[in-house]
């Protein structure tokens, strides 16, 4: 028995291999096209947003040295006025001169905060109109008691005396007359608190006598005027300015401004 071969013939189109590497190369070159432009789209919103940053962070790094700068010649032009209030502190009638002068504040310390000490300089301000008072403590006892004080002014000199009393006898001395009341003072008139004004008094030092009868106690005030000053201090192209009074008692700052 004779067997039967059947052959099939399978045919497949196979694609040349050039098509297939063009295709390729056109897929990836369509690929490179998109991207070019997405990339080129970053740089510019990274350049957009960077380079804002790195001006602002320039512009702060500058403001902060200026700054620095500047708060540290104005704490050296502030030690240059607190310099000339300790020198005001030692001597109230330190200069009689209306001008700005470094004379009266000579000699100053070389340095300060590692720089040289500041031009400063201190004016008398003539008739300001400043004055001080002090309320002493009340002495105790018969006879005459005085209070002594110091005025760094010209001018007049106000006292108020306090007390119930029968007699109460009330002048002025300098700080060199005996603490003696004078056979011509006259007691004083009227109901308390009896207030005495001793004009035209030029600066110096003064006892006020207060003397009653029979012994009391009481309370005084005293006002005196206190000379005025103006005080610059400058570093740098940075100043301040200062106005304070003095007397024996204390120096106190009137008004300190910044320029």
């Amino acid at each position: 028995m004779g067997a039967t071969i059947t052959t099939w013939r399978c045919e497949m189109e196979v694609p040349e291999r050039g098509y297939d590497m063009r295709k390729l190369l056109r897929l990836v070159n369509d690929s490179t096209a998109q991207a070019l432009p997405l990339a080129l789209v970053a740089l510019a919103l990274g350049s957009l947003l960077v380079s804002p940053f790195l001006v602002n962070a320039s512009v702060n790094l500058l403001a902060s040295r200026q700054i620095d700068s500047s708060i540290r010649d104005y704490y050296s032009a502030d030690a240059g006025v607190e310099w000339a209030l300790w020198r005001l502190k030692n001597d109230p009638t330190l200069t009689t001169s209306t001008s700005y002068t470094e004379a009266p504040l000579q000699p100053t310390p070389a340095a300060i905060n590692g720089f040289n000490f500041p031009k400063t300089e201190v004016r008398y301000v003539p008739a300001a109109g400043m004055a001080e008072s002090i309320t002493p403590d009340w002495q105790n006892g018969a006879g005459a008691k005085c209070y002594p004080f110091t005025s760094s002014e010209a001018g007049s000199i106000f006292a108020m005396v306090d007390v119930t009393t029968n007699q109460v006898w009330i002048t002025l001395l300098s700080d060199s007359d005996p603490c003696e009341t004078p056979v011509d003072l006259n007691p004083m008139e009227g109901d308390p608190p009896y207030t005495v004004q001793f004009s035209d008094k030029p600066a110096g030092s003064y006892q006020l006598l207060v003397q009653t009868a029979p012994p009391k106690k009481g309370t005084i005030t005293i006002s005196y005027p206190v000379a005025s000053y103006d005080i610059r201090s400058e570093m740098n192209g940075r100043s301040v300015t200062s106005r304070a009074t003095a007397s024996a008692n204390a120096v106190r700052i009137v008004s300190w401004q910044l320029e």
